[in-house]
């Protein structure tokens, strides 16, 4: 990956250099350690992070670095070693914002600058040390040690530049960019990457809205304050940028592809325009789904015997409020067969303001239409589970149960209609969805928790079983799926 950026003379000796690129090292490495977690009521793609722990991370947590689409190169470089100073993050007394750097300097932004950033972090401290005692600027030389005002040429100003860019360009590398841009003026990527170590340190947040921003600014050249959304919006999570010629969006915003969460923190970076996209720079929102209508069941739905009436009964007490509907009861064999429904999707662009637009993903089965947001697919496969059990699936172990009014089985056009993102009054599954589009959409209605049944790895009965340990949050739905995907679908334990 090419740093043009990092390889422009700023005024520092090889050693000089050498010490910067060691430091910005060591913070990718404490950055890719660092365990997440899904913050309960956080919006859009985000999540809680647990600085404390980067150290002990083992392999069982979930990190960044598991998030991101590549791992950056720049923990491949031989740097020599910085001087051991114990943890490469350190926590102030009294954790928050402090004030020595908020009096609207030239690097301010959220009222935190990067050297303030730089505070929190020992091997930084040392750098900056050094480069103040040999820097004969009048800031240096004569004043204080916080660098609110600079002046372009002074030693620290040139170390703490080519650390952003480095840092930049590792999480430009991180979400799989093949090079970054040439542009001269570093102060994007010195105004992103303090901001996505603000979110971190002061809220405890990935957020991949500026995570992205970071991303395509680097690689487009793109101006930071260009991509800023307007928090009163109501738009949806950042999914590509249009730049001149330049394209990069987000790969989860295709439906008809497998989603993951590992690697999600990635982009596909193309030449071209956008169609429907009229200007030579847009940036593009989700827009949000239809997740808030009520379980409106009209017509008779198909229903399963899994478990018996009184475990049902039992367990709807500590998890969802189970009432059997008023319809016809039919055959467990429904929940053995192929979904034959026809999805297709549609799209449509609209211009939210000057040069933000939103792109509204719609599937559509049968006489159903449904906007789908492609970011609680991925939230639902956090909250997901795949069970595997050793019963035989076959028609003629299914056939032995008798029917129960608390499932409903429904076709892929009838689950656009009537499935809701919180807890309903039966169990509603799937049938056997056999393309990737149904199952993503499925997932989105059920974002807040579900069983997702490999066909032929889970009988109907586990699935049940596995519904009802659910935490309250969950939704009783379970998604019944052929197994192409069912290896990379199966989520890391939170």
């Amino acid at each position: 990956m090419s740093t043009p950026h990092a390889s422009k003379p700023l005024g520092l000796d090889d050693a000089q250099e050498n010490h910067v690129t060691a430091v910005a090292k060591s913070m990718v490495e404490w950055l890719l350690d660092i365990p997440l977690n899904i913050g309960n009521g956080l919006s859009g793609w985000t999540f809680k992070a647990s600085l404390d722990e980067a150290a002990t991370a083992t392999a069982n947590d979930f990190t960044i670095g598991h998030l991101l689409l590549n791992h950056p190169n720049l923990t491949h470089l031989k740097t020599g070693k910085v001087k051991n100073l114990g943890p490469v993050f350190r926590e102030k007394d009294g954790s928050g914002k402090s004030s020595e750097d908020s009096d609207g300097g030239d690097w301010q932004i959220s009222s935190t600058g990067p050297y303030e950033i730089l505070s929190y972090f020992s091997y930084a401290q040392v750098l900056l040390d050094e480069m103040k005692a040999a820097c004969r600027c009048t800031k240096c030389s004569k004043e204080g040690n916080v660098l609110k005002h600079y002046k372009r040429g002074c030693l620290r100003y040139s170390g703490i530049t080519k650390l952003f860019l480095l840092l930049a360009h590792a999480i430009a590398d991180g979400f799989g960019a093949p090079k970054v841009s040439g542009m001269t003026d570093p102060e994007t990527q010195i105004k992103g990457v303090t901001e996505v170590f603000s979110d971190l340190i002061y809220e405890n947040l990935v957020r991949w809205d500026t995570w992205f921003r970071l991303v395509a600014c680097t690689v487009s050249g793109c101006e930071w304050d260009l991509s800023e959304t307007d928090e009163t919006s109501d738009s949806g999570a950042l999914v590509a940028i249009q730049f001149g010629n330049f394209i990069a969006v987000a790969p989860w915003l295709d439906l008809t592809r497998e989603i993951t969460i590992n690697g999600s923190f990635g982009l596909t970076f193309l030449e071209g325009n956008i169609e429907g996209l009229p200007d030579d720079f847009g940036i593009l929102h989700c827009e949000h789904g239809e997740y808030t209508s009520t379980n409106n069941r009209s017509q008779s739905p198909q229903l399963a015997k899994t478990v018996s009436r009184g475990e049902l009964q039992l367990a709807m007490s500590d998890h969802f409020s189970l009432e059997p509907p008023l319809d016809k009861i039919t055959n467990v064999l429904d929940a053995l067969q192929i979904d034959t429904v026809k999805a297709q999707i549609n799209t449509a662009i609209f211009r939210a303001d000057a040069h933000h637009y939103r792109i509204m993903t719609m599937v559509e089965a049968g006489t159903h239409l449904l906007i789908v947001d492609p970011v609680m697919v991925l939230v639902a496969i956090t909250n997901c589970q795949t069970p595997d059990c050793s019963h035989e699936i076959n028609e003629s172990s299914a056939a032995d149960s008798s029917p129960s009014p608390y499932v409903a089985i429904d076709d892929f056009d009838w689950l656009l209609n009537t499935w809701t993102a919180g807890p309903g009054t039966i169990i509603q599954m799937s049938k056997i969805l056999d393309t990737q589009v149904k199952l993503n959409t499925a997932l989105s209605l059920a974002h807040l928790g579900c069983i997702v049944r490999p066909h032929d790895s889970c009988c109907v009965s586990c699935a049940i079983a596995g519904v009802l340990k659910l935490k309250k949050r969950g939704s009783p739905r379970i998604i019944s799926k052929t197994t192409p995907t069912r290896r990379r679908l199966a989520t890391h334990h939170w």
